[in-house]
């Protein structure tokens, strides 16, 4: 067994327009898990992210506090704490913190995708909007 204490992970925040702070506390290269990474992020008031598709993952979202928007293959639908969305391979979609508290998720990705590759992509939405 092995517990993690999510206020311990120390995570990255990233800068506007995508502003948002994500802890990756499961995945390949941390737990020597193949096939989930489990990450929360907190998405800052009046923040997103970027518009994007995973093209071999799944994500599901989980929203734990706050609300926002969803915009999914342009559907758009309401969030708030309690949500589960599922986010299949190649649907295009963006998270919108229209709120004016921090939004919550708790984000799971099966296949894994290692740590730095999700750094990365946080890295580029950040900085190439």
């Amino acid at each position: 067994m092995e517990v993690i204490k999510s206020w311990e992970e120390e995570g990255a925040t990233f800068a506007e327009p995508c502003k948002r702070h994500i802890k990756v506390f499961l995945s390949p290269d941390k737990n020597d898990l193949k096939e989930i990474t489990l990450l929360y992020v907190y998405m800052y008031p009046k923040s997103s992210s970027e518009v994007h598709k995973h093209d071999h993952e799944s994500e599901i979202v989980l929203i734990l506090s706050g609300r926002g928007t969803i915009i999914s293959d342009k559907v758009k639908t309401t969030i708030e704490p309690d949500m589960i969305i599922l986010i299949r391979p190649g649907e295009t979609h963006q998270i919108i913190n229209d709120g004016e508290d921090m939004l919550k998720c708790a984000a799971l990705y099966t296949p894994a995708i290692v740590t730095g590759d999700i750094m990365k992509r946080m890295t580029d939405a950040s900085s190439t909007m």
